[in-house]
């Protein structure tokens, strides 16, 4: 339990990273966008490796919270906290959204799509029936 609380504060960082270290995604000219990678390497790498730590510590939970919340309808035994942490995840975007928009748009659309890519219901069943 600890453990999946430490992810999504560690996820909350990165997004937070990702938002100060990406540029604007609505420059007025695609020059400027373009350029921002270009001049600044080292702070688009940095928010990219923020993406991608924060991409699998948020969309794990997601994929955690998905398979408890698809096992109360199955009748089987549930962790709700995984179910409070997968909510718990939708309040850290909220809370990176004031910071940017467009950062934490695409951040959140990483997140879920890997939530769901990696969901796979025959595993959690396994997991779950240790």
């Amino acid at each position: 339990m600890l453990w999946k609380v430490f992810r999504l504060f560690f996820g909350l960082l990165c997004g937070y990273l990702v938002v100060n270290w990406l540029p604007d995604f609505k420059p007025r000219h695609e020059e400027e966008f373009v350029s921002d990678f270009i001049l600044h390497p080292i702070e688009f790498f940095a928010g990219a490796m923020a993406l991608v730590f924060g991409m699998y510590a948020i969309g794990g939970l997601l994929r955690e919270g998905l398979g408890s919340f698809m096992n109360i309808f199955k009748g089987k035994r549930v962790v709700v906290s995984d179910i409070i942490l997968a909510i718990g995840c939708f309040g850290c975007f909220s809370l990176l959204i004031q910071y940017g928009f467009w950062q934490t748009s695409v951040f959140f659309g990483f997140c879920l799509l890997y939530g769901m890519i990696s969901f796979s219901p025959y595993k959690m069943e396994k997991d779950h029936g240790k």
